[in-house]
């Protein structure tokens, strides 16, 4: 009676093992389906990506450089146009000089405004640029973080089948205790508790008691090892999200970075407007005046330059700036998928 009762505590003990392990596992294998939940792109077609985001970042950039370069020759033409207002102040009728005069220095004023507009512009531009592109190079390593993990995936599978091979070694000692318990009760019936046959049945019961207990520790240290893989691979989740993190905080930047320089190109082709109209007016005011002499019209055709070249670039800039609009949408759509 004594010796079934401790089989069926060791029986016990080792059922409630298999279904505790049976829990774990479940779990383990909850969080495995759940490791590449949030990763649908390939380490591959990220490079893409981001080789992509720096083409489009170094060709936003050259058109910065472009507009600040063209920005730059206008205001040098400006200071260099002195030469010609004052040939226009000492030509002789002074109404018209001066209504000329007033023309040009709204000019002026509206090609500072289009220069300080562009340049905010720019200034909005580089750092957006520069740091989608440090993004994007986070979003590439977050797949090298996922391509190291498969070497821990391995190794869980791994683990999780030994433990399994070992689960079912447990069961099969636990139905070996259940016949030799059977086995012994017989004995004991038969001959008494006294008997060489229950004695032979006892010992190959605490022998497979032993086998069990061996097992059951097998599988203990195969948990451990489990434990430790998942515990690896929620670090690196961790640091998967962290770049995430990174990455989204990037894509706001430029969104609000867009945002801000659309406001500019606005109040730039207004700009662009106004000293197309003072440019008209100066035509107007001043045809028949500088006809008059060789000085006037010099200092015309003088004037003239600069604004042709002032419409050159304003014109040049609104492409460039429709161009770094569109590159910086491409940008967005290929983060969005990152």
């Amino acid at each position: 009676m004594q010796s079934e009762i401790i089989l069926a505590v060791i029986s016990g003990i080792l059922a409630l093992g298999i279904i505790l392990l049976t829990v774990r596992l479940c779990h383990y294998k909850k969080q495995l389906r759940n490791l590449y939940k949030n990763n649908n792109e390939s380490a591959s077609e990220t490079i893409k990506a981001k080789n992509k985001i720096t083409s489009c970042t170094d060709e936003v950039n050259r058109l910065i450089a472009a507009s600040e370069r063209e920005c730059k020759d206008n205001y040098d033409m400006l200071k260099a146009s002195g030469g010609s207002k004052a040939a226009l102040k000492v030509s002789g009728d002074k109404e018209i000089t001066d209504k000329i005069l007033t023309i040009l220095a709204k000019a002026s004023g509206s090609i500072k405004q289009m220069n300080e507009i562009t340049g905010e512009a720019v200034k909005l531009l580089s750092g957006s640029g520069d740091k989608i592109k440090e993004a994007s190079h986070e979003a590439l390593l977050v797949n090298d973080e996922y391509t190291d993990m498969d070497v821990y995936i391995n190794d869980f599978y791994r683990t999780l089948n030994a433990v399994k091979i070992t689960i079912i070694k447990l069961r099969d000692s636990i139905n070996n205790i259940n016949t030799l318990s059977f086995k012994a009760s017989m004995e004991c019936q038969r001959v008494g508790e006294s008997g060489r046959g229950f004695k032979v049945a006892a010992d190959e019961i605490r022998q497979s008691a032993d086998n069990g207990t061996a097992l059951l520790n097998e599988t203990d240290s195969g948990i451990e090892e489990l434990s430790e893989t998942v515990r690896i691979i929620d670090s690196r989740l961790r640091n998967l999200e962290e770049k995430r993190n990174t990455l989204d905080e990037a894509v706001e930047n430029l969104s609000a970075g867009n945002n801000c320089v659309a406001d500019k190109f606005s109040e730039l082709y207004e700009n662009i407007e106004i000293t197309q109209k003072l440019v008209n007016h100066l035509a107007a005011n001043a045809k028949e005046f500088f006809e008059e002499s060789e000085n006037k019209k010099k200092a015309y055709s003088d004037m003239a330059k600069v604004f042709l070249n002032v419409g050159k670039t304003e014109k040049n800039i609104a492409v460039y700036m429709a161009k770094i609009r569109m590159l910086n949408e491409d940008i967005l759509n290929i983060v969005g998928k990152l």
